[in-house]
């Protein structure tokens, strides 16, 4: 196939259904790629599923051994190839069977979002380190090795964009065939500067903002939910406010955060920031309640705040409530700007009085990508730090946020700890 844009062609070939397994006789398939590799010269290649054959309880050792030939016939890179499961290429697990029963169920019902509630994504265990491992070595970094199962949006040589979606969540080899992630799909980051913006997206300028919210987002997610230490320790919350502030994810342990789903989308252009304070620090408050009533006074709450323009409401009491919690020691606070126009001088003052972070406007506001790395190492850093910050209610002194470690206040002790993460948008 040939894609052409502003003089610019691109070709490449899609594969489907490779099905290997032992027995199968891959020569003719592979013979015949080399005739055609005589004939076009494609620049990319996708691959969709299945690249196992069930029946023949086979891993994906073959379906990888395939790849790499056919790879070398066409010398393609492997940054060059996109790969998407199948069907065939889905393990179960204790409860898929279930799940799937009552998304369908539901879904005739009118619920069409009740898969949401699953964690269908634990039946491509196998299929991800399939994937992760075939391009181990390579210079891929992007969604692709981070959620290979998952819904997302690759742009291919500042050319095109390549939009990966996995419709086989509920297939089990039965009457239940193929759904869509739609709130992933419908979140999926696209990268708008391929094509005429104004034409096709208006109000792009805000959406811009919102895109960069969400990578924010997203990366911070990432980095917590496949660090090894940190994800048995963090547990999220994720609190979206627009019109109105909305949980859009109560308390789990990253292990099990759906992050494509985090996304925050645009419903009208106002920031209702009191609203989503005050649903965030009613969030932090009944966590706090249960582990009390489960015997667990260890808790050390980190509030994420961001937003990427001013508010629309006015939030002077939630912002005393905030400074109030910060002064005290109850809450540990990341106010970030996302980018050039958000409101810093309003952020500042959700600090009290001698403990706004040294060069507040310029380190928390988040506009390049080195931006993000430094205030997501200070946020790591924060939890990671076992000994200097583990709280015991009532005896929590919180230090101003600093990046160096040798700055930081060590009058917070206890002797064990639960993390808890709140992120907002707006």
């Amino acid at each position: 196939m040939i894609c052409s844009r502003n003089n610019i062609k691109a070709s490449w070939l899609h594969v489907s259904d490779l099905h290997v397994f032992p027995e199968a006789d891959t020569t003719l398939m592979l013979d015949d790629y080399v005739e055609l590799a005589k004939i076009i010269s494609p620049e990319f290649l996708v691959v969709t599923g299945d690249f196992r054959h069930k029946r023949y309880e086979t891993n994906f050792s073959l379906a990888r051994d395939y790849l790499e030939m056919l790879i070398s016939i066409f010398s393609i890179n492997k940054q060059d190839v996109f790969l998407l499961p199948g069907n065939h290429d889905v393990d179960y697990y204790d409860g898929r069977a279930d799940a799937i029963s009552d998304i369908c169920l539901r879904s005739e019902e009118g619920h069409y979002n009740v898969y949401s509630k699953y964690q269908l994504s634990k039946g491509f265990c196998d299929y991800n380190d399939f994937v992760r491992e075939f391009y181990r070595g390579t210079d891929v970094v992007d969604s692709r090795i981070i959620d290979p199962s998952g819904v997302h949006c690759v742009a291919w040589n500042n050319l095109i964009n390549i939009l990966v979606v996995n419709t086989a969540l509920i297939s089990d080899g039965e009457n239940h065939n193929q759904i869509l992630d739609i709130n992933a799909l419908s979140q999926c980051q696209i990268d708008f500067t391929l094509f005429n913006l104004e034409d096709i997206r208006p109000g792009y300028a805000h959406y811009k903002k919102i895109d960069k919210l969400n990578e924010t987002l997203c990366s911070l997610l990432n980095e917590l939910k496949f660090d090894r230490e940190l994800c048995r320790q963090v547990a999220v919350s994720i609190v979206t406010y627009s019109r109105f502030a909305s949980v859009r994810y109560d308390f789990l342990d990253c292990e099990a955060l759906d992050i494509q789903s985090c996304r925050c989308t645009i419903e009208k252009a106002e920031t209702a920031m009191g609203d989503g304070l005050r649903t965030s620090l009613a969030q932090l408050d009944e966590m706090q309640n249960d582990l009390r009533n489960a015997d667990n006074d260890y808790y050390t709450p980190i509030l994420v705040f961001m937003t990427d323009g001013t508010p629309t409401d006015a939030p002077r009491t939630e912002f005393a409530q905030v400074r109030e919690r910060v002064q005290n020691g109850k809450l540990f606070l990341f106010p970030l700007g996302i980018g050039k126009g958000t409101d810093m001088a309003r952020l500042r003052d959700m600090f009290p009085m001698g403990k706004v972070p040294p060069m507040f406007s310029e380190r928390y506001k988040m506009i390049e990508p080195e931006d993000y790395e430094t205030i997501f190492k200070e946020i790591k850093d924060h939890v990671r730090r076992k000994q200097s910050v583990m709280v015991s209610e009532g005896n929590s002194i919180q230090s101003t946020p600093v990046v160096k470690d040798n700055n930081v206040n060590n009058n917070q002790t206890g002797e064990s700890i639960m993390y808890r993460l709140l992120a907002e948008l707006a």
